[in-house]
């Protein structure tokens, strides 16, 4: 067990002072040691008001406190602040390579599971209907593993998330913009409810193209629920301004859980918990998107410092597209032709990837966890 670290910095006593303590938790393990992690402390008393200034200096960056009633400053080490949770999300969406994706999400399956990981996926409905008609075997394995989260992605050509149009109530492609916002909401909930079939002649530039449903079978929020016999927990889209707001009202009358609000670093600093429409927003107090070639971790930890006068938990989440162990850089998935990274440079993403994993999993002031854990925290805490 480790010890308990308190630094004793500095002790000062002021008549104008109450006999209260300040704790300032500091967050993330941004060295090996605490005492490595604080650069500096700059003390100011400003007599005119009977305030002390405090600046802490980790790095670039410096975070400032200011009060009347502190007696003695006090840092503890990470072992008393609150956790740090972190939460691995993989994005999936390109249903024009199946083959390559299932590599890719059984490669990390296997590593995840072996070594007793939580991650989640997010999955649209038209890469996962390709994967359950071609690789069973990979979402049956998803299906039962307890370490699993399962959200809902949102990406193109659902008309939320490109282009913004649908046909009209005379089968014209219309923006959202010259049309009545009831009817796109209604729309926009049977594209939850119903499958794009027309994916092989839609034209992602043309704007006289439009998605089209087939109310005869299942697609969309519903039928990632049916696949995976259970609400997705977070459902992710870029979309904006009404066609945003028609999304929420149909996820929130599916019966949906959660949304990505937002993306990263801006979760409530009282309350991660808020809620949109009804659903509750993905928690997200910092973040990295995984590249090679970049310091993730070192990224992520920056972060996290920035973080230190959090007196609750914080989430953490490292995203990654499945697309991305394969494709080079800018490559839209969307198109046949994208050009693949060499094998050597795959292997390398793959290699890069799982290493990141397997040093945040290691780091003791961090625990993994998935979007069902959100949930149950957010439960615990009583705010859904």
């Amino acid at each position: 067990m480790r010890n308990l670290l308190y630094i004793f910095l500095i002790l000062i006593h002021l008549p104008v002072f109450a006999d209260k303590e300040m704790n300032v938790h500091v967050k993330g393990q941004i060295a090996d040691h605490i005492v490595q992690a604080i650069d500096s402390i700059t003390f100011n008393k400003d007599e005119s008001v009977s305030d002390l200034t405090m600046q802490v200096h980790v790095g670039e960056f410096t975070r400032g406190y200011k009060s009347g009633d502190v007696d003695s400053i006090v840092f503890l080490s990470r072992e008393d602040a609150p956790p740090i949770y972190l939460y691995v999300n993989v994005n999936v969406s390109d249903y024009v390579r199946p083959d390559k994706l299932n590599q890719v999400l059984g490669s990390l399956m296997e590593h995840f599971f072996a070594r007793g990981i939580k991650l989640s996926f997010s999955f649209t409905d038209m890469v996962l209907k390709e994967l359950v008609e071609a690789y069973p075997e990979l979402i049956d394995s998803m299906n039962t593993s307890p370490l699993v989260s399962i959200n809902y992605h949102l990406r193109e050509p659902h008309p939320c998330e490109f282009g913004q149009r649908i046909l009209d109530k005379n089968g014209k492609c219309t923006p959202f913009s010259q049309l009545d916002s009831d009817y796109v909401m209604d729309e926009i909930e049977k594209f939850e409810r119903y499958p794009i079939t027309n994916l092989e002649t839609f034209r992602f530039f043309d704007t006289t193209s439009c998605p089209v449903y087939d109310s005869s079978q299942t697609g969309g929020f519903s039928y990632v629920s049916d696949v995976f016999k259970r609400k997705p927990i977070f459902v992710g889209s870029n979309s904006e301004g009404l066609a945003r707001q028609a999304h929420l009202e149909a996820i929130r009358r599916l019966g949906g859980i959660g949304y990505v609000s937002y993306h990263v670093g801006e979760a409530d600093k009282e309350n991660p918990f808020s809620t949109t429409n009804a659903l509750l927003d993905r928690p997200s107090d910092a973040g990295v998107v995984f590249e090679v070639g970049k310091d993730n971790v070192k990224f992520l930890k920056s972060q996290i410092s920035a973080k230190i006068d959090y007196s609750r938990p914080l989430y953490v989440v490292v995203l990654v597209h499945g697309y991305n162990f394969y494709l080079e850089t800018g490559e839209r998935w969307q198109l046949p032709n994208a050009r693949l990274l060499s094998v050597e440079k795959q292997r390398e993403f793959m290699s890069g990837f799982l290493g990141l994993v397997d040093v945040l999993a290691g780091d003791k002031d961090m625990q993994i966890i998935n979007t069902d854990d959100i949930v149950e925290h957010a439960k615990r805490d009583g705010k859904k």
